[in-house]
């Protein structure tokens, strides 16, 4: 039996025009190069034919000699005994035979393919393969409309926020607040906002509407029983992660790549970042003049950082972005690469 050891989650999210189709993909492909797991979807009319959208989307490579093609047939793909699949063999131009399973399903007004290339001797990599695709989920991406996001429509005092930020100060962070994700979309819905940052929509978007409103409803009262209304502390860290003025996203890579949320209002701010374990997230509040301070303090010498901002200005939701490698000899690198998140002035310069 293969034993699966990593996963590869995939959230991707873009707009387009009218005339353009969005097409999700996903491979995975072994090291010495002849076998890969291919996963595609993309959106379809609900009148579509499956057989038709298979016959179309299936083939062999144009340098393929003495191709097989086993037809297309009715197959159980995904857990739908309503699928299709096709088997078809060729010789490459090195001169092995290669083996590849294509297998097709309508879910949801989407069509998806799920395509298996392996050398057709090799019955291991077969099954390697197999397993990579049964451990394939699916999930719907949640609704969350720009206007109702944690982000307040106020206006920080960007000015005195930057000239603290590259002078320093003292965060004065509180306590570590552990909950889990169920929790944060049940303070999300008390506090009336959609999600609360770090939170991993994967297990929520697989919920229909109904079983997300008992999730909620039981996680909320879990955080009540530990002071969500009553603990202060608690209590601080979930309003500032529901209503925020700004929310800076640092992205840590090397060996052990983190993402850690740090959103700001002018007094006090709260920094989110993975639990120890999954679908967990915790929370700490801290003051904002030291959010600088803070960075400076937990990134590891030597990352590569990825920072990006988010706030409202004149009703848009608008950003800036930007990088550094942390370094603890240079902190002003780090100090002005903040303060270049905060909206600009617009005395001074224009939004970029």
């Amino acid at each position: 039996m293969t034993e699966l050891l990593w996963r590869a989650p995939a959230r991707l999210s873009l707009s387009g025009p009218a005339g353009w189709t969005p097409a999700q993909r996903v491979e995975v492909y072994h090291r010495d190069g002849d076998a890969l797991v291919r996963v595609e979807t993309w959106p379809v009319d609900p009148s579509a034919d499956l057989d038709t959208l298979a016959a179309a989307h299936a083939g062999v490579p144009q340098d393929a000699e003495d191709p097989e093609d086993g037809g297309i047939r009715v197959a159980d793909v995904l857990g739908s005994v309503d699928g299709r699949q096709r088997v078809l063999t060729w010789t490459d131009p090195a001169g092995g035979r290669r083996t590849a399973t294509l297998s097709y399903v309508l879910e949801g007004g989407r069509m998806v393919a799920v395509s298996v290339v392996v050398p057709t001797s090799d019955p291991d990599k077969a099954e390697q393969a197999s397993a990579i695709t049964a451990s394939l989920s699916r999930s719907s991406p949640l609704d969350l409309p720009t206007e109702g996001l944690p982000l307040r429509p106020s206006s920080i005092d960007h000015d005195t926020l930057r000239a603290s930020w590259l002078a320093g100060s003292d965060p004065d962070t509180g306590p570590w607040q552990t909950i889990t994700v169920e929790e944060s979309f049940a303070a999300a819905r008390h506090f009336g906002v959609p999600m609360l940052p770090g939170a991993d929509t994967a297990s929520w978007s697989v919920l229909d509407p109904a079983q997300r409103d008992l999730a909620a409803a039981v996680a909320w009262r879990s955080l009540q029983a530990r002071g969500a209304e009553d603990d202060p502390v608690l209590r601080e860290a979930l309003e500032l992660a529901a209503g925020h003025d700004v929310i800076v996203v640092l992205s840590t890579g090397g060996d052990s790549p983190t993402t850690r949320w740090l959103a700001a209002r002018p007094d006090r701010s709260v920094e989110v970042a993975p639990g120890a374990r999954p679908g967990v997230i915790r929370l700490r509040s801290f003051a904002t003049a030291g959010l600088a301070d803070l960075v400076l303090a937990t990134t590891p010498a030597g990352a590569e950082v990825n920072a990006s901002s988010v706030y409202r200005a004149d009703g848009r939701l608008l950003g800036r972005e930007t990088r550094w490698t942390a370094d603890t000899d240079d902190g002003d690198v780090v100090r002005r690469g903040l303060a270049d998140l905060l909206p600009p002035d617009p005395l001074t310069g224009p939004d970029r």
